[in-house]
């Protein structure tokens, strides 16, 4: 087997899945194709690790949170509330996993996933035994940063 081919093949096999990933969340999550990578890396508005172990037990999808690859540096972690993507597996999984994470997210151009949401509004029905019919309850985009 010629290694150029191989290389060749690679770079082609990767260019599809960013271009079914892009395809597949368009409109939901804007991720921008890195010139030479099999990573993806995107921005969350909850914590790296939050939404990875979320994305994990809700939907059975592995991601890695940002902040596990990088260190603290004059009190900045570059990797924080950022997921990487490893576009490895095959074509048929990565494009599973695409469809599972779309699902996992409820608000355009954000990433909550929907047992963050159900846990939000669980703590609001038990706090203090109020229903949620007597208490206000923001829009997501207005909810704080965690």
């Amino acid at each position: 087997v010629d290694n150029a081919v191989v290389v060749v093949e690679s770079i082609y096999q990767y260019r599809e899945k960013y271009r079914l990933f892009k395809e597949i969340l368009n409109g939901v999550w804007d991720i921008q194709q890195p010139p030479a990578s099999f990573y993806l890396w995107a921005k969350t508005t909850i914590s790296d690790t939050d939404f990875a172990q979320q994305l994990y037990q809700d939907y059975n999808v592995t991601v890695l949170p940002g902040s596990y690859l990088s260190r603290e540096a004059h009190g900045v972690n570059p990797g924080k509330n950022f997921i990487r993507m490893a576009m490895v597996p095959p074509l048929a999984e990565c494009i599973e996993a695409t469809k599972r994470i779309k699902r996992s997210m409820t608000i355009s151009s954000t990433l909550i996933p929907t047992s963050a949401i159900k846990k939000i509004f669980q703590s609001m029905q038990n706090d203090k035994g109020n229903s949620l019919n007597q208490r206000s309850v923001k829009p997501l985009h207005q909810l704080p940063e965690t």
